[in-house]
């Protein structure tokens, strides 16, 4: 296993020095670098709709002046020690271990692209360790679950999931358990719920919360089974062989609980909530950690059905090909292709834009419930590449960088109004379909340079991150 770890250290390495990373990225160094400490927990998080683990890890570096792919070498960092717990600690057979470690939600989408979504991969597999043994350890299974649920919401609720299931089974077994055993239990859950509540006060929205992609709603149920197919193979008709046969090993080893709590956890997020299409992978995780646990739990050649242990394992196998070769596609398109265009167009303005003012706008969103100034928050991601704020019309051009996700931003983005201000330089931000071409909003300018982006995804891209660099042709 030595050689498969040395190769997944280098390919993972070797994206450091291509990848591009775009605006939720950026946005997370930049709320590390710029925000302090106090006004991150009690402010800004609540306009993230995120707990703040992911910022908190980041401080230290942001602040310290470290350079910028510090945040891709810490997500490289996590996505190897998940590699390497499924590598030298996970009860797999020893070719779907070496496989694993490229699959690609554990390869590339949260291990190459910097989001707190690379924190949950390592989570889950150390709670799989430590899930025969929760309730003895029952502190440090706490300890895990609390770092789980301040990764995302997505990782609250597989976290508070997992707290639940385990206060049921100390329930169905107390009459077996020590004094001493049942009051560590009750300091543990009391500190899991302490910790919960003090998150959701966190997280509650502000009234000028800004809603870029409303949730699904129940309209959308069809959402599941995207997560479902885009969790496994893409496929339908065998992702749904897939999740059928995974149910069936998660019932016979008496782990269907453990799988179908968090997962609908999830996935009620997604329709009520919020939803996007990098989330699915969550649940690709999660049926991985109870793959993990029920395997550990029954050991080969025991009296349980052998036919659904093969069945799963089979099941595992078509997946780990499958999204293998999506690694391969993303791993390919991000060094041929920029993944984001901000890193070009900040080295074009480091050499071009000095002493010039620069505005940040976007064209007009096709989405007519997504407030305006939404459009122009892709602009934030070059943001990174400079030591303070370079948009003279956002926040009055004071040093603070990152994006606020706030109706009452303090942002000109109107063109009326930027066209009144006559900037030297407008960077517009291209996210949505069909506004690849210069827009007639901006009299007096021209297109001074292009700097394209997309994010992969799979085989193929997900949506632009590209930008035009537009200059004043009259006088101001």
């Amino acid at each position: 296993m030595h050689g498969v770890l040395a190769a997944y250290v280098g390919l993972v390495g070797v994206m450091l020095f291509f990848h591009e990373p775009w605006r939720d990225e950026a946005q997370a160094w930049l709320l590390a670098r710029d925000a302090s400490l106090w006004s991150l927990l009690t402010e800004y998080l609540r306009y993230e709709g995120s707990p703040g683990l992911w910022h908190l890890i980041l401080i230290l570096p942001a602040k310290a002046g470290m350079p910028y792919v510090t945040l891709n070498v810490i997500t490289a960092a996590a996505g190897i020690f998940a590699a390497y717990l499924i590598l030298y600690h996970s009860p797999f057979p020893p070719v779907l271990k070496a496989i694993l470690p490229f699959t690609y939600y554990l390869f590339y989408q949260y291990v190459v692209v910097a989001r707190s979504y690379a924190l949950i991969a390592p989570l889950l597999f150390l709670l799989a360790l430590v899930w025969p043994k929760k309730t003895t350890r029952v502190y440090l299974f706490t300890f895990l679950l609390v770092l789980l649920a301040n990764t995302s919401p997505h990782g609250a609720l597989i976290a508070g999931s997992l707290m639940a299931l385990h206060v049921l089974d100390v329930v169905r077994s107390r009459a077996q358990l020590g004094r001493q055993i049942l009051r560590r239990q009750f300091v543990a859950v009391g500190a899991f719920g302490v910790v919960t509540a003090l998150l959701v006060l966190q997280l509650l929205p502000p009234s000028d919360r800004t809603d870029s992609f409303p949730a699904p709603g129940l309209s959308s149920l069809r959402t599941v089974a995207t997560i479902a197919n885009g969790a496994t193979t893409g496929f339908e008709p065998v992702s749904i062989l897939v999740f059928l046969a995974l149910i069936w090993w998660f019932w016979r080893s008496r782990t269907l609980s453990l799988f179908i709590v968090p997962a609908s956890a999830v996935a009620a997020l997604s329709v009520f909530g919020y939803h996007r299409a990098y989330h699915v992978g969550i649940s690709a995780l999660l049926a991985l950690f109870v793959l993990w646990v029920s395997l550990a739990r029954i050991p080969r050649g025991t009296a349980v059905d052998l036919r659904a242990r093969r069945l799963a394992l089979l099941a595992l196998v078509v997946v780990c090909a499958v999204q293998t070769f999506w690694s391969a596609g993303s791993f390919r398109y991000d060094l041929r292709h920029p993944y984001s265009g901000s890193e070009a167009l900040a080295a074009f303005l480091g050499a071009h834009g000095d002493g010039k003012t620069i505005y940040a706008a976007s064209f007009p969103s096709e989405d007519s419930d997504v407030h305006g100034s939404v459009g122009a928050a892709p602009a934030s991601a070059v943001q990174p590449y400079f030591d303070r704020n370079i948009y003279a019309n956002y926040n009055h051009g004071r040093p603070q960088s990152f994006w606020k996700w706030s109706t009452g931003i303090d942002l000109i983005y109107e063109p009326r109004r930027i066209l009144n201000a006559q900037p030297d330089l407008i960077v517009l931000s291209v996210v949505w379909r069909g506004s690849e071409r210069q827009p007639r909003l901006y009299p007096g300018y021209r297109v001074l340079a292009r700097f394209p982006g997309k994010l992969a995804w799979k085989t193929g891209t997900l949506e632009r991150e590209s930008y035009i660099l537009l200059e004043r042709t009259t006088p101001s």
